[in-house]
């Protein structure tokens, strides 16, 4: 009861990822509403929504959707989540280039300078490479691309596994306007170090 909204937690030996309900703990509080369960053995389980009044005309367009404006960019995903790259997959297919790969160090032979603008890795990766050497690896043979964390463990901000990174986004993602705001901002911080150098 105390880790059923945890990411990767689960219960099964052979199936689930363990992110089903942590996927759902994300998008109920992105929405600024919250989520209760109880359960009873034998007798079953219950899980209670609270979520807040929509207020606004729905006729206008989202504010938060404005935000994510931005170029059109070429990102690289290092990820080996299927769920996770197919949400991604479906929020850039109209605006992004995405490449995806599973593994850290096939994504480091595949990776040339000024080819991608963005790259998302997760941190914990098939493989003898974890996330945070892949984006150090990156960097040192771009220093334009933007690398974002993406990742369902829970860092502090003392961890210096995040120093290679520019921004940190904590999966389950949530709003996915906060995962395009996001790539927005990514998108703009490499323009400017493109400008500056």
């Amino acid at each position: 009861m105390k880790r059923v909204f945890e990411p990767f937690f689960t219960t099964k030996e052979t199936v689930g990822t363990g992110l089903g309900l942590a996927t759902v703990f994300g998008t109920i509080t992105g929405w600024g509403g919250s989520i209760d369960v109880k359960s009873e053995l034998r007798k079953g389980t219950a899980f209670v929504f609270d979520l807040p009044v929509w207020h606004e005309d729905r006729s206008e367009p989202m504010a938060v959707a404005e935000k994510a404006e931005v170029r059109s960019s070429r990102i690289l995903m290092v990820e080996d989540n299927d769920i996770v790259i197919q949400m991604t997959q479906a929020l850039m297919v109209d605006k992004h280039i995405l490449d995806v790969v599973a593994d850290g160090a096939i994504a480091l032979h595949r990776f040339e300078p000024n080819v991608y603008d963005v790259a998302l890795i997760d941190l914990g990766l098939p493989g003898k490479m974890p996330g945070n050497q892949v984006a150090e690896k990156m960097k040192a043979l771009d220093p334009h691309i933007v690398t974002i964390l993406i990742s369902g463990w829970e860092l502090t901000d003392q961890d210096a596994r995040l120093a290679p990174f520019d921004f940190y986004i904590q999966k389950p993602v949530g709003a996915p306007e906060h995962l395009l705001n996001v790539i927005a901002q990514a998108v703009d911080l490499h323009d400017e170090r493109v400008e500056k150098s």
